[in-house]
């Protein structure tokens, strides 16, 4: 007898919304401080009505794989969890302004597909930009920090 891993998301489709919802729950709620684990059976449980089991499932399991989650060593219908991560704090701040927001989804909507990566880098650009760091001047200095940023992630 043959019992799947996993259930098949082969057709799933990745929604960014989603993504900086879960994000914003999980930031939220101060008991997802890493001391505990947390696992949930509905998603409003985690606080979201309006995404089906499978699709929040999903999205768990992609901020795990990117390491914008903590990963539980337990689960229930929906993967485990138990904090975010410094790269999902990162993410979060850059992605938090409604603003900024918009102007992420602007530069991605005429896309049929985006990856969190080129999300990420779109809205650190919106924050850098509105921040003052747009000349070449601080352009270089956003290369020295990027490569910093992703030496210390390697590093850890």
């Amino acid at each position: 007898m043959q019992v799947p891993v996993s259930k098949d998301y082969s057709t799933m489709v990745r929604n960014m919304d989603l993504v900086r919802d879960l994000l914003l729950k999980i930031e939220a709620d101060p008991k997802y401080d890493g001391t505990r684990e947390f696992y949930f059976d509905t998603t409003e449980e985690l606080g979201i009505t309006n995404h089906s089991l499978e699709e929040v499932s999903y999205h768990l399991k992609l901020l795990i794989e990117e390491r914008y989650i903590k990963p539980a060593n337990i689960s229930g219908r929906l993967p485990g969890f138990t904090r975010l991560t410094s790269h999902g704090h990162d993410f979060i701040d850059n992605i938090r302004d409604p603003g900024v927001w918009k102007k992420v989804k602007a530069r991605t909507g005429r896309l049929q597909a985006v990856s969190l990566t080129i999300v990420y880098k779109i809205a650190e650009s919106e924050v850098l930009r509105l921040v003052g760091l747009e000349s070449p001047h601080s352009i270089i200095t956003w290369i020295r920090l990027t490569i910093s940023s992703l030496f210390s992630r390697f590093h850890r």
